[in-house]
């Protein structure tokens, strides 16, 4: 007999010792009800099956788990040694033994723990800070009517669908705006009225009702008095026009460019120029895109035709893009393209990008004092501090004030840039690739002016009529 021994080291023997009793657990014996007992987890080294009874006194196993307790339960011992440790055991279980397939323990956890609070937080990211705004505002004015008219606030959460169709037809008619003198006129506009309707159905929706009042059926009625309303007041001549953003004309574009010529001399001049490029080729809205494009926004890539263009390489949240996942959101290739000329875009960035702070996150930031004075002393024209989100609104403006044009905001430049790709012959959904926009519909607003050149060659074709000069098909003809 061997004994017990106090080696503790884990070490191949151990392994090759337990693996040798593995493969004779078919042959074994049931082991004394004692030895059973007294083995508790703990580590348990050298052992002789000779006289394993007179090592009873001697076991003080602690710390291993029913697995082992149960493989020593249903062993004999015969002439061998076993050396093993706790860690021993366990590396035997994860070898290739199917007899003893090793548990899986995660030592680390795979799925982020979130509170309420957190998730509740990403669900409002679903809606922008305008939209939330818009909510509440189109909600007070429906509150506001009905406090007047009925004397108590609307409980939109326990309102029937019929009653609350049956009031909205009434609201509908009735709204009126606060302060008519203030707003220079009585009656509100058929978008304003298409706004609060919007605004109470997001509301609903954000209660939990599942309630549209714009398509559901139930609300067919209600939907009709607005329709309704809107004609009689274009019949009656009452009806306000819609104001669209204006085009930028001809003249003021060629100021605007003279203007950024100089954008390589100023830190000034080359933010403004930057800004105005890239709100150009990527047919931008509102001030989420500009503000979300950092110093890596871009990639600067080689066609198959060996063109240099640069495509931004991450997707930016817009105004008409604000869930975050939708089946048209996925980054499309918009390419800005270089020129080659002194105001060539993708050189301009370039020369933009090497003039920032390396360690600036994002692409618009603040310019550095000394590069105001003296440009051509500071190689770094801008710091790391970005601009505030509410700069930008007045980008444009401030342009066309140092190119001495007539001003114009941010969308009207928007406006132009899908105007032109009009005016090119590109087709809508050529369009909407580069705009964002969804369907046709909705960039019609945009398609609206004819150029001067397209309005002379109108007038010039239907002067043909008046002078007899073209010939027109005789629907008679066409039948023979």
């Amino acid at each position: 007999m061997h004994g017990l021994d106090n080696t503790t080291e884990l070490g191949m023997n151990a392994i090759e010792s337990l693996q040798t009793v593995v493969t004779r657990l078919g042959n074994m014996a049931t082991m004394n009800d004692d030895i059973s007992d007294a083995v508790k987890y703990g580590d348990f080294e050298v052992f002789s099956g000779d006289n394993y009874e007179a090592l009873l006194p001697e076991l003080k196993l602690e710390g291993f788990d029913s697995d082992f307790d149960n493989f020593l339960s249903e062993m004999v011992v015969s002439d061998f040694d076993i050396t093993l440790t706790q860690q021993a055991f366990a590396d035997l279980k994860k070898s290739d033994d199917p007899g003893l397939p090793a548990p899986e323990t995660p030592t680390s956890t795979r799925f982020a723990k979130l509170s309420d609070d957190e998730i509740k937080g990403f669900q409002e990211l679903t809606q922008s800070k305008a939209t939330k705004q818009s909510t509440k505002w189109g909600l007070k004015i429906l509150t506001d009517w009905h406090i007047e008219t009925f004397g108590v606030p609307l409980d939109l959460a326990e309102i029937c669908e019929e009653d609350l169709a049956k009031k909205l037809s009434r609201f509908y008619c009735e709204a009126k705006p606060q302060n008519p003198k203030k707003e220079h006129t009585s009656e509100y506009h058929k978008n304003t009225m298409k706004a609060i309707r919007a605004a109470i159905n997001r509301h609903l929706s954000d209660i939990g009702r599942n309630i549209d009042i714009v398509n559901d059926k139930a609300f067919k009625t209600a939907n009709k008095s607005l329709t309704g309303l809107m004609k009689h007041r274009m019949v009656t001549g009452t009806s306000r026009p819609t104001t669209h953003k204006e085009i930028i004309h001809k003249s003021d574009l060629q100021k605007i460019s003279a203007y950024l010529e100089s954008a390589y001399s100023s830190p000034v001049n080359l933010r403004l120029a930057m800004w105005y490029i890239i709100a150009i080729h990527f047919v931008s809205r509102g001030l989420e895109f500009h503000h979300q494009l950092r110093v890596d926004s871009f990639d600067f890539k080689v066609d198959e035709e060996g063109s240099i263009y640069a495509c931004l390489k991450h997707e930016t949240k817009q105004k008409n893009y604000q869930d975050g996942i939708h089946k048209l959101e996925a980054l499309n290739d918009k390419r800005m393209y270089e020129t080659g000329n002194e105001t060539c875009p993708v050189k301009m960035l370039k020369f933009f990008l090497s003039k920032t702070d390396p360690n600036a996150s994002h692409l618009f930031n603040k310019c550095v004092k000394d590069a105001i004075s003296y440009p051509k002393d500071c190689n770094i024209w801008y710091t790391g501090d970005p601009m505030k989100k509410r700069s930008y609104v007045n980008f444009l403006p401030d342009i066309c004030k140092a190119a001495g044009c007539k001003r114009y905001t941010a969308h009207c430049l928007r406006a132009t840039a899908i105007q032109a790709m009009n005016d090119a012959g590109f087709e809508a959904r050529h369009i909407m690739y580069f705009s964002g926009h969804r369907n046709e519909a909705s960039i019609r607003s945009y398609n609206r002016e004819l150029s001067s050149t397209q309005k002379k060659s109108a007038s010039a074709t239907l002067s043909t009529i008046t002078t007899a000069s073209v010939k027109i098909n005789d629907p008679s003809e066409d039948s023979c």
